[in-house]
Order: C-alpha cells, then structure tokens, then sequence
C-alpha cells in the first residue's frame, strides 16, 4: 500500500511539473522544485533587486501560496512559491518578463479580469494617470495545479499607484 501511495504522488507531482515554466527560460526553470528558507539563498537572484509580494492564497490557508518580484535592468522575475508550516519556501513556478519599459510595472495586486478582481492575476501594465492600468500581459497562478497559465490580457486592469511628480 505504501508504494502504491507513493506511485501515485510522484505521477502526480511529475504530471504537475509538465505544465510549469512555460514563462521562463531554462536557467528560471531550474528553479522550479527547489527549496529554501529564504529566498535570498536562492544563487538564481544574486543581482536581482526585490520589489516585494503578495500572497495569492487565503490568509487563513496554513500552507500559504504566494508571489515574490525581482527585478534587474529591464527583466522582472516573478517566483510563485509555497510556504509550508514549517517555513520551508518551495518555488512552485516561474514568470520571466523580459524587456520591461520605465513606463511598464508588474503588478500582483489589485488586478482584475473586466470587473472582477481576482489576487492569482500578475500583469504587465503601462503606467498611466489613470486610476486603472491597462495589461499589455497577463498571466493566472492556478492555485490547484500550482502553476501558472497564461491568461487573456484585454479585458485585465490593475489600480496605479503614480509618485509624487
């Protein structure tokens, strides 16, 4: 019984690996799978800048899933990761947006699809002063298949947030 157990959870963790890292290069994707306790262990971000994250599951959820940016010149690391009881981080996905303008941003929070607004959207977004930022990109992170989709970007929206001038 318990190798049939255990057969069971390696097809289905490599069926889930088949679906994940579709947006990232070969050196991102080598990430997926790993683990931590810190994200700055990670050797894949040395040079990179954080810019923050958000959490994308329920804050109740014991076994948190959430998004972590980077950035370095003009690319933009997203890491979708699991924080487990023990806080272990496991990186579940990857998103590398590459050629980022001044005038875009990541976001992963505060988005929505048309009127609903939905915490498991990350989206490219031109800045503008408007009080919604248009997605040139965007992208779901699937909570149940713990990876991330691409998602239609024409009807996506994230609020702006402009400096002071």
């Amino acid at each position: 019984m318990k190798i049939l157990s255990l057969l069971l959870f390696i097809s289905f963790y490599s069926v889930t690996l088949l679906g994940q890292g579709k947006f990232a290069s070969a050196t991102w994707k080598s990430v997926i799978g790993k683990t931590c306790k810190n994200e700055n262990e990670l050797t894949a971000l040395k040079g990179y800048t954080s810019l923050g994250g958000s959490m994308m599951s329920d804050v109740a959820v014991v076994e948190a899933k959430s998004a972590s940016l980077y950035s370095k010149g003009s690319t933009v690391i997203v890491l979708l990761t699991l924080t487990t009881a023990d806080n272990i981080i496991h990186i579940l996905d990857v998103i590398e947006i590459t050629n980022v303008l001044k005038t875009q941003e990541v976001k992963v929070v505060d988005c929505k699809d048309g009127e609903n607004e939905d915490s498991r959207i990350v989206a490219l977004v031109n800045q503008t002063k408007d009080e919604q930022w248009k997605a040139t990109k965007a992208w779901l992170f699937n909570l149940d298949k713990s990876q991330v989709e691409a998602l239609p970007h024409q009807n996506v929206s994230c609020l702006g947030m402009m400096g002071e001038e």
